[in-house]
């Protein structure tokens, strides 16, 4: 009873850990097992998340294999079953909405946190190709903008530029997916101040910004 006790002790304790520095150091600078086994928190209240989150991702390389392999197929990973696998595949979209409205509680006030939201808020649509988040004078996000087109359109800038005044916003970071092409910042800055332009590629990102 007492090793019971302690056992659920620990198991509390590390999941409170695993939150706490979610919240203090964002999605980002976490490693993708830690990820997943906050993901498979609500699924799996009683049980340890880490070797599962583990076998989850070595059976299918990375987080981006786990969330879209077929359903059968995480049935035959040790530890996951029906519910857990339907869990997987019902609720990774709120999972990044869940992670992208955790980072609106705090300024966005250095590249790791930007990277972070452009890399969920690109996750949450894979059709998605620029992103913009609009900040006010502290750095808050006021809104963030998404936009898909087959190519860029003309004078993008000024639709970019007149949101952000529309929406009060005193700054931009301007996120785009890999290969798409990058709005003229200098056309932005006319309307609105740009903190960034950041390209996003999977769960890498990289400033653009000399």
């Amino acid at each position: 009873m007492v090793q019971d006790v302690t056992r659920e002790f620990l198991h509390k304790d590390h999941r409170a850990r695993l939150r706490e520095r979610f919240e203090r150091e964002g999605a980002l600078s976490l490693e993708p097992h830690v990820l997943l086994e906050l993901f498979l928190f609500d699924v799996l209240p009683r049980v340890d998340t880490n070797p599962i989150a583990h076998r989850l991702l070595s059976r299918f390389g990375s987080l981006d294999g786990v969330f879209s392999a077929p359903y059968e197929e995480l049935l035959t990973v040790r530890g996951v079953g029906p519910a857990t696998a339907s869990y997987i595949k019902r609720t990774s979209t709120e999972m990044t909405d869940s992670i992208v409205n955790s980072y609106r509680s705090s300024p966005v006030s250095s590249f790791e946190k930007a990277a972070g939201i452009l890399i969920w808020t690109f996750k949450r649509d894979q059709q998605t190709k620029l992103v913009v988040i609009n900040l006010n004078e502290d750095c808050m996000i006021l809104r963030i903008d998404r936009y898909r087109y087959g190519s860029i359109p003309d004078e993008i800038e000024k639709e970019i530029g007149e949101l952000a005044v529309s929406a009060d916003a005193k700054s931009v970071i301007i996120g785009v997916r890999k290969g798409e092409s990058v709005p003229d910042d200098e056309k932005i800055s006319e309307y609105v101040k740009v903190n960034d332009v950041i390209e996003v590629s999977g769960f890498n990102a990289a400033s653009l910004t000399p």
